[in-house]
């Protein structure tokens, strides 16, 4: 997961990937733990989970899935 600029850097998005098979999973038209949650509870995910680098992106993720592994890919 990451997060990207929507809008010349004012309006985020986050990015899902499967990193094992490479396809975008889906993209949400917000950068929020609440939205990033609310995704990953349905199923809900105990499995590894890449955050980026982007502002907040670790502590969402811990929010989001806290059985999740996080796996750094800096």
């Amino acid at each position: 997961m990451d997060d990207f600029a929507l809008c010349c850097g004012r309006a985020y998005g986050t990015i899902l990937i499967d990193i094992a098979a490479s396809p975008v999973v889906d993209v949400l038209p917000e950068r929020s733990a609440d939205a990033l949650a609310a995704w990953l509870r349905d199923p809900p995910c105990d499995g590894d989970l890449l955050p980026g680098q982007g502002r907040g992106c670790v502590e969402e993720a811990a929010r989001a899935a806290p059985p999740a592994t996080q796996i750094a890919d800096w």
